[in-house]
């Protein structure tokens, strides 16, 4: 019979699968139980412990025949790669966040799934820019995106239209700022009033971002998310630029280890001085001081010397998180 913990020890931990004698089971582990010198197989059925042989049959029936499988529908571990979609939590398409509301990549707060892989090491999750998380960690510490994790002034879109959101209506469908037309090529201000209620809104993708932000800019317009919260949109009467965080912004790899800087985690907290460390994107407190994360961090001169043990807005030069 086939040994199934080479296949499983690559399955994250609380994948489901299938028994003929206790239905549907959950993946646990795969070798830190030893039963007549061989490691066991363990999974959950309800809140209770199950074992199987390497093989998949149960201790103490040498004779018997597997019970433990991909599926009711499928009991065979014969070609149980072409069935990998349907034992994983996610899918290729799928927009992921955090649980701790932590970023991904990037400062993204969200990622879309272009690629799944089988390694020996274990499934992996691939994203834009060869990056990729092992499914075991995304399975236990990630969700699938909705509505509900998007924050005003997120870019988001359905594939047709492009737009800033502004917040959810009383039926729960998501009202936008400023939007984007693919088929009209047009950007309309919307002042919270334009509501879309297709299930296929997701967040933008960086082509569809920078799409948005060239016919907002060809458009007269202005727009910074300077905030989690703030939106600032302004009509231009001259030719507009779009601060991406280059020449218009104060670039974080200009903070220096041990510099005096100001920093706090939200509006309404006082800024703090500190010596700067380092920056951890992976983290929402991603600038790291004398071993303390913080949100916000500015630079301690003379244009920011006057924030210090008040809850004024940063000049937007320095905002970078």
């Amino acid at each position: 019979m086939k040994d199934l913990r080479p296949i499983l020890k690559r399955l994250p931990k609380g994948t489901k699968l299938y028994s003929p004698l206790y239905g549907d089971v959950y993946l646990n582990e795969t070798d830190k139980i030893s039963y007549n010198e061989e490691d066991l197989i363990s999974v959950y059925s309800g809140n209770k412990l199950k074992y199987f042989l390497a093989d998949g049959r149960l201790p103490d029936y040498e004779n018997g025949e597997c019970m433990l499988f991909p599926s009711k529908d499928r009991r065979t571990w014969d070609g149980w790669e072409s069935v990998l979609p349907t034992l994983l939590k996610f899918n290729v398409g799928d927009w992921i966040v955090n649980n701790n509301d932590e970023f991904f990549f990037d400062g993204n707060s969200s990622a879309q799934i272009e690629s799944i892989e089988n390694h020996s090491d274990g499934i992996k999750y691939w994203f834009a820019n060869k990056r990729y998380i092992f499914a075991s960690y995304a399975h236990e510490y990630c969700h699938k995106w909705s509505l509900s994790d998007a924050k005003r002034g997120d870019v988001l879109s359905d594939g047709e239209t492009i737009f800033i959101y502004g917040g959810s209506s009383y039926e729960g469908n998501p009202n936008a700022v400023y939007a984007y037309f693919k088929d009209e090529d047009r950007v309309t201000r919307c002042d919270g009033d334009g509501e879309w209620t297709s299930d296929a809104v997701r967040p933008a993708t960086e082509e569809e971002r920078k799409l948005f932000a060239e016919r907002m800019c060809n458009a007269g317009y202005y727009w910074s998310k300077e905030l989690s919260d703030v939106i600032k949109t302004v009509p231009f009467t001259t030719q507009p630029t779009i601060l991406d965080g280059s020449d218009s912004k104060f670039p974080i790899g200009d903070f220096k280890p041990f510099d005096r800087v100001l920093v706090r985690d939200c509006e309404e907290d006082y800024w703090g001085i500190a010596f700067f460390e380092r920056v951890d994107e992976r983290w929402d407190h991603k600038f790291i001081c004398l071993g303390t994360g913080w949100r916000q961090c500015v630079p301690y001169n003379d244009e920011t010397k006057d924030l210090l043990y008040t809850d004024k807005a940063s000049p937007d030069k320095y905002v970078n998180w």
